[in-house]
């Protein structure tokens, strides 16, 4: 599914030239559960930045379900990362004045072409899956930090993306709701999904099929 190819990036101020990421080769199959880990600042987010098509490499090639993508229109990788792919991220990034119902359908509004009868059957049916069924209703403010983070899974799975990218899904979670998320993360790949996930948690990344470790941009 995904193949990057030499890839390189590197972010300038001023001053300062910083290489985040240093000729990274990588290959992550479709069906697969990747973890990557790694100290802070090594490139794990930018590398999962341009997997997701939000950022693209300086130099190198990226290959996305066999098509170089590298070089595309912004318009085109928008298309892609709406049809293919679902974020979570640590800080939830839920829309404190929607409420839970209204996180979930986000997707399904910027993707266009679904009726409010279809929306409604599927938000339903994916927050059943996730077990918030019962707060559609309620704001963020108004759950636990695991009952976001399972909101925010919903909201990333609801257009049932091929490929789900990760960023510390459980970073900001007691030992009991990290648990469940990665619980729900097995399920998704059971059910087809590729995931790939950043994590500092040895624990999060044993769940995985593979643990890729990057140290200062490169791949050891």
């Amino acid at each position: 599914m995904i193949r990057l190819e030499n890839v390189q990036k590197l972010f300038r101020t001023d001053e300062v030239e910083t290489t985040a990421l240093d000729d990274v080769s990588l290959v992550v199959e479709e069906g697969e559960f990747v973890s990557i880990m790694g100290p802070s600042g090594c490139g794990k987010s930018t590398l999962m930045n341009i997997m997701g098509m939000i950022d693209r490499p300086d130099t190198g090639e990226y290959y996305f379900n066999g098509e170089n993508v590298t070089r595309n229109p912004q318009k085109s990788l928008t298309e892609l990362r709406k049809n293919h792919i679902g974020f979570i991220f640590q800080n939830f990034n839920l829309i404190d004045e929607l409420t839970v119902f209204e996180n979930v359908e986000l997707p399904m509004l910027y993707s266009g072409g679904i009726s409010a009868a279809q929306r409604r059957e599927k938000v339903g049916s994916v927050l059943e899956k996730v077990d918030m069924a019962h707060r559609t209703r309620h704001f963020p403010r108004q759950l636990s930090g695991g009952q976001q983070q399972r909101v925010a899974v919903a909201r990333a799975i609801v257009n049932r993306p091929q490929l789900i990218l990760a960023d510390e899904p459980t970073g900001n979670l007691d030992s009991e709701h990290g648990a469940e998320v990665m619980g729900l993360l097995d399920a998704l790949q059971k059910e087809g999904a590729t995931i790939v996930m950043v994590t500092h948690s040895g624990e999060s990344a044993g769940r995985a099929d593979r643990v890729v470790n990057m140290l200062d941009g490169r791949i050891q």
